[in-house]
């Protein structure tokens, strides 16, 4: 069964009231359709969300930064744990997003 990318957003301990919230999700949702936008997240990711939002891709990098240092203050080391990531330190965002990609997604 695949996992919508919002249900693992909250289940990383993660709320929609947060402004990043639906950026990520996007994030997470476009790399599942297209992994190559992980290999330069600033010239081809950002972009792409932050037209969708009308806002610069420097808003959109910084409001799921910000999100992602939140998961990992909450309850995400066990989390990101089970789900392959096994390093001490809060993963950068582009991982965070390549985890979440790879997780059990939405059914199609």
């Amino acid at each position: 069964m695949k996992m919508l990318a919002e249900e693992f957003l909250i289940r990383t301990g993660l709320s929609s009231r947060h402004k990043g919230f639906r950026y990520l999700a996007d994030a997470i949702r476009m790399v599942r359709e297209d992994a190559t936008l992980l290999h330069n997240v600033t010239k081809r990711l950002y972009p792409r969300i932050a037209c969708r939002y009308d806002a610069k891709w420097q808003t959109i990098e910084r409001d799921m930064r910000i999100l992602v240092e939140k998961a990992w203050e909450n309850n995400a080391p066990m989390l990101l744990k089970s789900i392959g990531y096994t390093h001490a330190y809060r993963p950068y965002t582009r991982e965070f997003i390549y985890l979440a990609s790879i997780y059990p997604k939405e059914e199609e």
